[in-house]
């Protein structure tokens, strides 16, 4: 009777439902239309689908590569299963509806299927995990924080470009380390993980770190064995054998048997195993990962609680974070975030047995450390919330650094896409002497820039010595200064040709000397001597050898002055110089002894004499050679150029007749000659002398002649 009253209530239920057809917001159960006499869903109809919400099951192939959408009727059961073999990486699309799953991935072949909505986020499951999701009508999220474990933990990092990463090969980093690289068959250790998708010379690789998937074999395999890392084909894994191996990295463990080399499932450890002795290995340096990890120190009690912001992250009671930036060291660690107060330590990272060097724990968020890794370089032995722990990234995105704790390191700049490495060395640390040295890739690249804020007023360098006192600095001005009495020298490491440049402070700093001295142990390496300007004395020029001039002045033009002597009015030159040289022909000279020391070269001034030897046919007058030309005829002289001669300037030509005599010369149009030119302008008895005198308006000599002078 009871039965049949409730069976009668449910039915009026949905019988007098007075609304269009249409089904309920989660479940997508269709409701009744309105003024239906016989109801298209039944009582037993309404059951069944409360029934496959709450406790339904279902089975699902999803081999091959594409996403997968469910229909609302599949996505209605509580519980999926997904079987099949899988050719790539996939996504289950479930409908953006609130709603609970429990997702059993029981797929084969190594490849990641992810449960999400159309346009939302959703959660790697990894094959062989059951897993409770809840999809919140926009994502699809883990039901508990230990879902994490069910995720695939990956790092991305940009391939190297000439030799690259090897799809589901072995990987390990390069010694920048800033690029990955496949494995190589003399590698013993190393391999941070398998490259599950990405793998070339170009791009970025995904690294797995540990679970399930895929590697490639160079030979035979049998399930339940060690695999490590490939002798015989680079990036490859090889069977090590059912017993653990005495030497190398322990990848992880053969999931099958088969008969020769390819592509097979393995459990992959985590970070670095080798055998420690004791004839087995450990995972409890690996750790979950963590949503977010801090850039700053914060406060235990308040910093952390539910929805506070970590690196652009806002926090959710649950998160697991990293703090490793506290200013006391020993509160650094991973933590869980409560509601509100403090965080607790997570239960895989809260004992001093769990916390070791070595550590490793990836993060998956934040606009500073998203998607790195990050590595406990604090030694053995850690008591944890005594001693100081140190967190050290060792993968990023864009670029990459590393400090070593050792004898020597490097840092490096890297582009975060393309395969060129840039500045591959550009600082490098030594324990020997250069400590630090820096290197420009290429001759396009400034070595070194210190780059001061706008406002900057402290020094851009400063050179302390071990008391803390400055010897010298730079000023954001571009100025330089000593601390006190003090020299400062560029001297090079030549020993044959030494060479120095120094600033000497005198008496207290009221007076200086400024040297450029080439300074060596023998005199016969004491080249140039040495210039120094002093405060009082002005400007003095030392010559250190006895057969080396003290100091010459050149300039690489005759119209550019090389020496200019200027008293205190504007534009009075008392004195000018264009040239001064000790090795060439000149008009003035300075002598010791009858030894020419210096000379005045380029002034042109009357009574330079040059004798031009021999002439005939073709023949040029160079007035750079002297102002006064002789020349010897021994044959006609058929064209005739004159060169440099100034404006102003006063020239003579002498011509005197070999023994033969009756030699010609026509003069060109340039020669200016009073009457005009007319034939041959020389006398023509043999030893006959002709002498013309001339000024010069820069373009045409304007001449006189004495013809037939034995004695000019």
């Amino acid at each position: 009777m009871r039965r049949g009253i409730v069976l009668g209530i449910l039915f009026a239920i949905f019988a007098n439902l007075a609304m269009a057809q249409s089904t309920t917001t989660n479940l997508q159960i269709t409701k009744p239309q309105t003024g239906q006499a016989q109801p298209q869903v039944t009582i037993a109809t309404g059951f069944d689908n409360f029934d496959a919400a709450i406790a339904g099951r279902l089975s699902k192939s999803v081999a091959g590569s594409s996403d997968v959408t469910l229909t609302a009727t599949e996505a209605r059961n509580a519980i999926h299963e997904y079987t099949g073999t899988l050719t790539g990486n996939i996504s289950v699309i479930v409908p953006a509806k609130n709603k609970v799953y429990l997702i059993y991935n029981n797929t084969s072949g190594a490849f990641t299927l992810t449960v999400k909505t159309a346009s939302g986020t959703g959660i790697a499951v990894t094959q062989g995990q059951r897993v409770g999701l809840y999809c919140d009508a926009t994502n699809v999220v883990a039901l508990n924080t230990s879902a994490s474990a069910a995720t695939t933990v990956t790092v991305t990092v940009t391939n190297e470009g000439s030799t690259g990463t090897l799809a589901n090969g072995l990987a390990k980093l390069t010694g920048a380390p800033s690029t990955a690289t496949r494995t190589a068959t003399s590698d013993t250790g190393g391999a941070v993980g398998i490259v599950t998708s990405g793998a070339g010379t170009s791009g970025s690789a995904t690294i797995q770190i540990a679970g399930l998937c895929s590697c490639v074999f160079s030979g035979a395999t049998t399930a339940g064995n060690y695999v490590l890392i490939s002798d015989a084909t680079a990036g490859n894994c090889k069977d090590g054998g059912s017993t653990y191996p005495t030497t190398g990295q322990v990848i992880g463990r053969v999931l099958s048997t088969n008969g020769s080399g390819g592509t097979y499932s393995i459990l992959l450890f985590g970070p670095e195993d080798r055998n420690s002795g004791s004839g087995g290995t450990t995972l409890v340096d690996f750790k979950d990962s963590v949503r977010v990890a801090t850039t700053t120190a914060g406060t235990l009690s308040t910093s952390f609680e539910n929805g506070d912001t970590v690196d652009g992250v806002t926090l959710a009671t649950g998160d697991r974070i990293l703090i490793k930036d506290q200013s006391t060291g020993s509160e650094n660690g991973i933590y869980v975030v409560a509601a509100s107060g403090s965080p607790a330590r997570s239960t895989d990272a809260d004992a001093s047995a769990e916390v070791t060097a070595g550590m490793l724990v990836a993060v998956n968020e934040g606009t500073t450390n998203g998607d790195k890794l990050f590595l406990l370089t604090t030694n053995d032995t850690i008591t944890l919330g005594s001693t100081s722990l140190t967190f050290t990234a060792v993968n990023s995105s864009g670029g990459s650094g590393t400090v070593n704790n050792g004898a020597s390191g490097k840092f490096a700049h890297y582009p975060s896409t393309g395969t060129t490495v840039d500045d591959a060395d550009g600082l490098n640390y030594s324990a020997s002497s250069p400590n630090v040295t820096v290197t420009a890739q290429n001759s396009t690249h400034v070595p070194l820039m210190i780059q001061l804020a706008a406002s900057q007023s402290a020094g851009a360098l400063e050179v302390k010595n071990s008391g803390g006192t400055t010897l010298y600095s730079l000023t954001p001005s571009g100025g330089f200064s000593t601390g006190g009495d003090s020299t400062i020298s560029l001297t090079s490491s030549s020993t044959t040709f030494p060479r120095k440049w120094q600033l000497t402070n005198v008496g207290s700093g009221t007076a200086f000397r400024w040297e450029f001295e080439s300074e060596g142990t023998a005199l016969a390496n004491r080249e140039a001597g040495k210039l120094q300007l002093f405060a009082r004395y002005g400007i003095k020029l030392v010559g250190t050898r006895n057969s080396t001039s003290a100091a010459s002045f050149e300039t690489g033009s005759s119209s550019d002055h090389a020496v200019e002597i200027v008293n205190g009015a504007t534009g009075v030159i008392p004195l000018v110089a264009n040239a001064i040289s000790s090795t060439s022909v000149n008009t003035i000279e300075a002598q010791t002894n009858g030894t020419r020391v210096w000379a005045v070269r380029k002034s042109q001034s009357y009574g330079t004499h040059y004798s031009q030897g021999n002439v005939s046919g073709s023949v040029t007058f160079d007035f750079d050679n002297g102002n006064f030309i002789s020349v010897t005829v021994t044959g006609n002289i058929t064209s005739t150029t004159f060169s440099n001669h100034q404006a102003g300037g006063r020239y003579v030509l002498k011509f005197t007749q070999d023994g033969t005599g009756s030699r010609t010369w026509t003069p060109p149009t340039s020669f200016k000659y009073p009457g005009g030119v007319s034939g041959s302008m020389l006398s023509t008895g043999a030893g006959s002398v002709d002498v013309f005198i001339c000024d010069s308006d820069g373009t045409n000599l304007y001449c006189n002649g004495l013809f037939d002078v034995k004695n000019p």
